[in-house]
């Protein structure tokens, strides 16, 4: 116990730079470890309390924006209100505009497979729609994202699907982007039903 607080003692001195130095005791290695450890912890902790601390008040924070909006809205003229609102009517019909085409991006794929011969296969929505989406050409990503898929995963499925019927995989994915095989195309859009343009 004498030797753990002659070398605590010592260490501590050295870390802090106080005292003079003391002859190092013997102390098993774990022992000398610890205390480094320790110490390196508490100088850590001091740094900590040292920083200077920055405190906001979120209710003084909403006070300040409102009144901002409010320094904004007066100095704006007739033509600056006409311009933002003309603006923000753009953005909204842009966005509705998008997510039209989407929804009807997405009815056109799912007509386009034979639902029969998809059921039959044990393929689902999600199948169906990629796979469409792959023959026609058509963008997926938003599809994937919107529902929460990932490609690899459902070209997985796909693949695992089919196989019994192609034998072999019929879609290429490297987790990034996939494509139909071209040599199975054609197979797979008479399995399918699928009218090829």
């Amino acid at each position: 116990m004498a030797n753990f607080m002659h070398e605590f003692d010592r260490l501590s001195r050295q870390a802090f730079k106080q005292g003079r130095a003391l002859k190092e005791k013997d102390l098993p290695p774990a022992f000398k470890q610890a205390i480094v450890q320790g110490i390196a912890d508490y100088q850590e902790i001091l740094i900590e309390r040292a920083r200077p601390k920055v405190k906001i008040n979120l209710a003084i924070l909403d006070q300040i924006r409102s009144d901002a909006a409010e320094t904004k809205e007066s100095l704006l003229t007739e033509e600056e209100r006409q311009l933002e609102a003309e603006e923000a009517e753009k953005i909204t019909s842009e966005s509705n505009k998008q997510v039209s085409e989407s929804s009807a991006a997405e009815e056109k794929m799912t007509k386009d497979i034979d639902e029969t011969a998809a059921s039959g296969l044990g393929l689902d929505e999600n199948e169906e729609q990629l796979l469409l989406a792959l023959f026609s050409g058509q963008p997926y990503q938003d599809f994937l994202r919107q529902r929460h898929l990932l490609l690899s995963v459902v070209v997985d499925q796909i693949n695992e699907k089919i196989f019994d019927e192609i034998g072999d995989a019929v879609i290429d994915c490297d987790g990034q982007k996939a494509e139909i095989v071209e040599d199975y195309r054609s197979d797979l859009a008479d399995l399918l039903g699928i009218e090829e343009k």
